[in-house]
């Protein structure tokens, strides 16, 4: 399955990448990580799956790859499990990209793609309710990206 979030910045392409390299993505973005793995078990668990309360975003389960420059962008693989729902949750794995749209204009975009389990509740439910909740959680993992981004930004800026 894949799912896609993006949204645009109006900063410099290579600022953005200035800054999401310079600040050890490594530190910061699994923290972030760490925050909407939380968030996605607090969500299923409102949509009636009681054991997902018990989903941890645990640091060894978070891997940040190596970047990929590509036409004056970046690509950042990121990837992540559950540690207590692996049937309903399954490995994602993702790339965080920054692309220019132009001198002053940038696309942040989370493009991620999961198999869902073979056997057990994941593979039934996933078109009717788990798809909206993983693409419920890329769009908030996106959100939270921008939101430091932006933060880390203005600071740089004196704004």
């Amino acid at each position: 399955m894949f799912v896609r979030s993006y949204l645009e910045f109006d900063w410099p392409c290579e600022a953005v990448v200035t800054l999401l390299l310079g600040d050890d993505p490594g530190r910061w973005l699994v923290a972030i990580v760490e925050e909407s793995a939380r968030w996605e078990g607090e969500l299923v668990s409102r949509v009636g799956f009681e054991a997902a309360h018990r989903w941890v975003g645990r640091r060894d389960g978070i891997a940040i790859g190596p970047s990929v420059p590509f036409g004056g962008g970046l690509l950042l693989p990121v990837s992540w499990r559950s540690a207590e729902l692996r049937a309903l949750f399954p490995m994602v794995e993702a790339d965080l990209q920054v692309a220019p749209l132009g001198r002053d204009l940038t696309q942040l975009s989370v493009n991620a793609r999961y198999e869902p389990s073979p056997s057990g509740p994941g593979t039934g439910l996933d078109r009717t309710l788990l798809h909206r909740v993983a693409e419920a959680v890329i769009g908030d993992l996106l959100s939270r990206v921008a939101s430091a981004l932006r933060s880390r930004l203005e600071d740089r800026a004196g704004t």
